[in-house]
């Protein structure tokens, strides 16, 4: 079981790298049935690119479709009364743009949604009868990369806004739903790609406006 602040924090990267895999299509063959080849694969690719791995790296999410406008990643992973949640989604479903701000509108609106995403207990909806409680927030507004670059005016760079709540809870097991609301703080949100994982439990879902609860086994 984790304890303290740095095993917490290392878990909930943990979990971010999970969500970028899954977007990847790169995650454990235990997860995703595919065979070992590809993984193998991948860690030479990423051996090769080491060099200049934050580069090369938003330029592979980038080719793989992993920021696409509409759409967010989001994953649970649960760990003995620990529930660890991680959002993931372009700046453009959050905020309507890509560029550090450039008007005093776009200013608040970064202020505002950074404000809202630190809202858990607004965005999420946790099975009451897990009894959970919120003991950590953490959203990471985005680094826009305008700087040194030879856009067009009219052109933004990716960037990407997350956000990671931490719960601790005293029924875990008797978890069966969550209910995801950040389709209507950000309604330029279509999709939620989510993923729920726990010692016996490995649920990947689609949500939606219309479907957005994951019912857990």
């Amino acid at each position: 079981m984790l304890s303290g602040r740095s095993s917490v924090l290392s878990f909930a990267q943990f979990t971010t790298s999970l969500v970028l895999a899954v977007a990847l299509g790169a995650a454990s063959p235990a997860f995703t049935g595919e065979s070992g080849h590809d993984h193998d694969h991948d860690h030479a690719h990423e051996a090769k690119d080491d060099h200049d791995h934050d580069h090369d790296h938003r330029h592979e999410h980038r080719d793989h479709g992993a920021h696409e406008h509409g759409v967010a990643d989001l994953a649970f992973a649960a760990d003995g009364q620990k529930l660890v949640v991680e959002f993931l989604s372009p700046a453009a479903n959050i905020v309507g743009f890509e560029h550090a701000p450039r008007t005093d509108e776009q200013k608040q609106a970064l202020e505002t949604a950074t404000t809202l995403l630190k809202q858990a207990d607004v965005q999420l909806t946790i099975d009451e009868r897990a009894k959970c409680t919120l003991s950590d927030v953490t959203v990471t507004p985005p680094a826009f990369d305008d700087h040194g670059h030879d856009h067009d005016a009219d052109h933004d760079s990716h960037a990407d806004f997350s956000a990671a709540f931490t719960y601790e809870c005293q029924a875990i097991d008797q978890l069966q739903s969550i209910t995801v609301n950040l389709f209507e703080s950000f309604p330029a949100i279509e999709k939620i790609k989510a993923v729920y994982l726990a010692e016996n439990v490995q649920l990947g879902v689609d949500l939606t406006g219309k479907q957005s609860s994951i019912t857990l086994p």
